[in-house]
């Protein structure tokens, strides 16, 4: 008994340690519902947009997790509100790459991007929120090295698009490097001290009456001349906006001067659909399930 009163207060002061301690943040990859990329090309321009689709609450705790910002010193447009949208809303998220086919010399500065189709439109009120995440490109978790969404080409793991689901993480270039997040010398896009491709260029979102328009790109190091064009080897900052609304197919287009490429790309319904349709759009298959239990009795 005399034994036990004495190691009592080392158990108690262990027991209170493993409450107050916190693993270190780190990031992690979050299930997307839809994702993947689409390589644009036509005489004159070229890229490829990357896509994702997320519940507003793992969009949420990514934010939250890698402090990313929506707007910095870039005007935010006519896109919004920028504000966390509600859990049970999907957010759509969208990465501009401004590179080329393999062998096809790139030399193309585009100047306007734009995501249409479904909900997308001022007067849809389709769209709850959105704008831009300030400084942030997608993360490729698929591939055997975490690998950075950007133009390239640079010595470090890098991809022009997504490759596709089940996951997908994000990388803030303002704040620093998280435990599995790539690493790069030195590291992070968008601080002005990478090299080109790993550095990425932030654009003006707007919501028009039937598009999203992005333009006026001013990239990091700073963009001489100002011309508001995405120079060859850049990268888009990820654009997002959320909606109640489950996925149907829009269009997405690129411009460089009269030149246009343009491909699929998910966006939000232009009207609600029926529960039924929302949870298949969710992968949630759990009527089918009980089903099969019951056929199984």
């Amino acid at each position: 008994m005399r034994h036990l009163l004495r190691t009592m207060p080392i158990v108690m002061v262990l027991f209170a340690s493993i409450l107050v301690w916190q693993p270190p943040a780190e990031a992690a990859p979050v299930p997307c519902i839809l994702c993947g990329s689409v390589p644009l090309a036509a005489p004159g321009v070229d890229g490829t947009v990357s896509f994702a689709v997320l519940t507003g609450a793992a969009f949420a705790g990514e934010v939250g997790l890698h402090g990313i910002g929506f707007f910095g010193l870039v005007a935010p447009g006519t896109l919004g509100p920028g504000v966390l949208p509600p859990a049970t809303d999907l957010v759509y998220l969208y990465q501009l790459v401004n590179d080329a086919p393999p062998g096809v010399a790139n030399v193309d500065f585009i100047s306007g991007w734009t995501i249409s189709g479904g909900g997308i439109g001022a007067g849809a009120g389709a769209i709850t929120a959105g704008t831009r995440l300030e400084s942030t490109l997608f993360v490729d978790p698929i591939l055997p090295l975490p690998t950075l969404i950007s133009a390239g080409p640079v010595p470090v793991p890098t991809a022009a698009g997504l490759s596709g689901p089940p996951l997908v993480d994000f990388q803030n270039g303002l704040g620093a490097a998280l435990p599995g997040d790539p690493v790069f010398p030195p590291w992070g896009p968008c601080l002005g001290s990478g090299v080109a491709g790993v550095n990425c260029s932030d654009g003006i979102a707007d919501l028009l009456a039937a598009s999203i328009s992005v333009h006026g790109w001013t990239e990091t190091p700073l963009d001489v001349p100002v011309d508001g064009l995405m120079d060859p080897f850049w990268s888009g900052s990820v654009v997002w906006i959320a909606s109640p609304n489950p996925p149907v197919m829009g269009i997405t287009t690129i411009t460089a001067g009269l030149a246009v490429a343009a491909g699929p790309v998910p966006v939000p319904a232009a009207v609600p659909e029926p529960a039924t349709v929302i949870l298949l759009s969710l992968g949630l298959a759990g009527l089918g399930v009980a089903r099969h239990r019951r056929s199984a009795r």
